[in-house]
């Protein structure tokens, strides 16, 4: 009996230890890209929303915030891939709260290693 609560004891500290260390790392990492990726249900983009995006994204650039911009265009209605690389992890942050903002069923927010 004693093996087996001491054997509970020790998976439960470690999974909280493993949680703890997660919350305490920094996400997205530092180098990784934030993608936008605008898609269409036969109708175009949503536009409103890609410019809004690069608005946010040209205020960043016009802060020296930005350390790679690419954008892919890879459809007949307008679709288009928007990847954003920041020079800083703080800045990384910053970008990825306010783009994130612009998901929805026609705007996928994902992230890479850098925009390959």
């Amino acid at each position: 009996m004693k093996t087996l609560l001491a054997t509970c004891f020790t998976t439960i500290a470690a999974f909280f230890l493993a949680n703890t260390a997660l919350a305490n790392e920094s996400f997205p990492p530092p180098a990784q890209a934030t993608v936008l990726t605008f898609s269409s249900l036969g109708s175009g983009i949503d536009t409103e929303k890609y410019n809004e995006a690069l608005a946010v994204i040209a205020s960043s650039v016009n802060q020296g915030a930005i350390a790679q911009f690419k954008q892919t265009l890879w459809g007949r209605e307008g679709e288009r891939t928007l990847c954003v690389v920041a020079q800083e992890p703080e800045e990384n942050a910053r970008i990825v709260r306010e783009l994130s903002k612009f998901s929805n069923m026609l705007v996928e927010v994902t992230f890479r290693r850098d925009c390959q």
